[in-house]
């Protein structure tokens, strides 16, 4: 409940939300490799007392979220944190889902379903989803409309994602990531551009570390992060943040592909 985290030192509450607590009903996380999902919930129950002192108990409620709140529907529950047409996800850490690709939505709802891909916040969630639910979810995102891009100032890290984005590094092996990420391409590879840097950072690393290499793409992907170096990484994130390939390319830019 509020206040609970300041009785805790942030070790005790990480060990805690891990492990679960026994005879009280309270289960282990249920992403055995999702310490990153850990540490964030570590950080909000810290966060907890102050946001109770001072939060407005009117700004407490659940917002309305355009699908019937009074009887929360899968879509609602996907808004909840996703973002609907009107709001953005929560947080840079979850991504956008409307305009994505219906394939890979489908397929990575599947995946949280059967235990195939690691979340101890989405397995829950995705585990009461039926195959109807789950295209149901993946058809209304797919066919809304995407976000505005992002507009943050270019620089010479935004330049270098580019780069590696539309023409990968031959000499480390590397594609260009929109040779699978792009509108065109196969269905089941999500799209890039709409992403936030921070999301698609942490899915790298996710990556590199062997966590999503449990299934077919996870594995392809896997390959590909772990030839990345983080400076990479934080490149192609630089170059998501300022809107992608739907951001105005610069002249200079323009002049290099000519």
């Amino acid at each position: 409940g509020g206040g609970g985290g300041s009785r805790w030192e942030t070790r005790e509450l990480f060990w805690i939300v891990r492990h679960g607590l026994k005879f009280t009903g309270m289960p282990a996380w249920t992403g055995r490799d999702r310490d990153d999902e850990v540490w964030a919930v570590v950080a909000y129950l810290q966060r907890m007392p102050h946001d109770d002192d001072t939060v407005p108990a009117r700004e407490k409620r659940t917002p309305a979220l355009g699908f019937g709140i009074d009887e929360p529907s899968p879509l609602a529950r996907c808004a909840a944190c996703h973002g609907d047409g009107r709001r953005r996800p929560v947080h840079a850490s979850v991504p956008v889902l409307h305009g994505q690709k219906e394939g890979y939505l489908a397929r990575a709802l599947s995946e949280y379903h059967d235990g195939r891909r690691q979340s101890g916040i989405m397995e829950p969630l995705a585990a009461v989803l039926s195959a109807e639910d789950i295209g149901r979810i993946a058809r209304h995102f797919a066919e809304a409309g995407r976000p505005a891009a992002a507009a943050t100032t270019a620089d010479e890290r935004v330049a270098r994602g580019r780069r590696i984005f539309r023409e990968g590094v031959p000499r480390q092996e590397l594609p260009a990531c929109r040779a699978c990420h792009a509108p065109e391409t196969s269905g089941q590879f999500p799209l890039l551009d709409g992403l936030s840097g921070h999301y698609v950072e942490a899915q790298l690393g996710l990556f590199r570390s062997g966590v999503r290499s449990g299934t077919t793409h996870g594995r392809i992907m896997s390959v590909i992060a772990e030839r990345l170096s983080p400076e990479q990484i934080a490149d192609i994130a630089a170059f998501l943040d300022s809107g992608g390939e739907r951001a105005p390319v610069p002249a200079e830019a323009r002049r290099e592909g000519e």
